[in-house]
């Protein structure tokens, strides 16, 4: 194993245009591509870019193929196409991308470190700020999240303790001796939350890359 590569879909990066950066490869641009978002990709080489797109393209330098929706090209060319209005049909400029050693992921998914859901269109190149929930929202239509409470923990509970409905991800379904909470009875989330809107069901499908 090669260990695995994933790209953050919902974190438009502060204060930068797809447009500053095509410019500094002097490459001309529509206006409605000047003002095109470019997203934080992932902490590891953030000076790098990356294009996930729509599977409708295909570079004639080098395109890796995720699936047969959905593409990334890392080679200028794609950016000059883009600029001149003859990219891909949906794409995300990224800078950065996350990482995992060999094994790693899998054992993080294994041990329900991860929510996962199909990868759709609409969800990877939709609104960045509504991405996560409708993950989830899949996730609610496949009955794999419900509000409900669970069980009184183990040893001595410190006398306030009370059972609370919380929003729950129903990991005994995979394996795990209890469902776990993503929403607290008071409304936060949990550590799960944020990590549902950038992971797809790349176990089932076979990949070791995730989007």
């Amino acid at each position: 194993a090669k260990g695995a590569m994933g790209l953050i879909v919902n974190k438009p990066a502060q204060d930068l245009a797809l447009g500053e950066v095509l410019e500094q490869f002097d490459i001309e641009v529509t206006p409605d591509v000047r003002q095109m978002p470019v997203h934080f990709g992932g902490p590891v080489e953030s000076s790098r870019g990356f294009v996930l797109h729509s599977g409708d393209y295909t570079s004639q330098l080098q395109t890796l193929k995720i699936g047969d929706s959905f593409g990334m090209t890392a080679t200028q060319d794609i950016l000059e196409d883009i600029g001149r209005g003859a990219g891909p049909a949906q794409s995300l400029m990224m800078l950065g991308y996350a990482g995992w050693g060999p094994g790693q992921l899998e054992q993080e998914i294994l041990a329900n470190g991860w929510l996962t859901c199909d990868a759709r269109s609409d969800l990877v190149f939709g609104n960045s700020s509504e991405k996560w929930q409708s993950a989830l929202k899949s996730l609610e239509d496949k009955g794999l999240i419900y509000v409900g409470t669970l069980a009184p923990p183990k040893g001595k509970l410190p006398e306030d303790w009370e059972a609370r409905p919380q929003t729950l991800f129903k990991s005994t379904e995979f394996g795990d001796d209890v469902d776990r909470p993503i929403k607290k009875s008071d409304g936060s989330w949990t550590y799960f939350a944020p990590d549902i809107a950038y992971h797809y069901d790349k176990v089932q499908r076979g990949y070791d890359l995730l989007i």
